[in-house]
C-alpha cells in the first residue's frame, strides 16, 4: 500500500517590525551617502523622500546601524 506524506511547509522569516524597516531604510541611505563623500544632514534625507517626522524620530538609531554596517572588514 502507498502512503503519502505531506513535506513539513518551512518556517518563514520573522516579520520586521514596521521601527525596523524605517530605521534599516534610513541607515541604507546614509551609508549609500557616505559611501559617495556627500554630506548626511536631515534636508538631504528628506530630498531622498523619507518624512521628516521619521528622520526626526529615528535618525540616531538608523546612523547606530549605519556605523556598525559601514566598518571595512579585511
Amino acid at each position: 500500500m502507498i502512503e503519502f506524506r505531506s513535506n513539513p511547509q518551512p518556517k518563514s522569516a520573522p516579520q520586521l517590525s514596521c521601527r525596523q524597516v524605517a530605521v534599516n531604510r534610513i541607515a541604507d541611505v546614509i551609508r549609500e551617502m557616505q559611501g559617495s563623500s556627500e554630506p548626511v544632514t536631515e534636508e538631504a534625507l528628506i530630498a531622498r523622500n523619507i518624512p521628516l517626522a521619521v528622520v526626526e524620530r529615528y535618525k540616531n538609531e538608523a546612523l547606530d546601524v549605519a556605523r556598525r554596517a559601514f566598518i571595512k572588514r579585511v
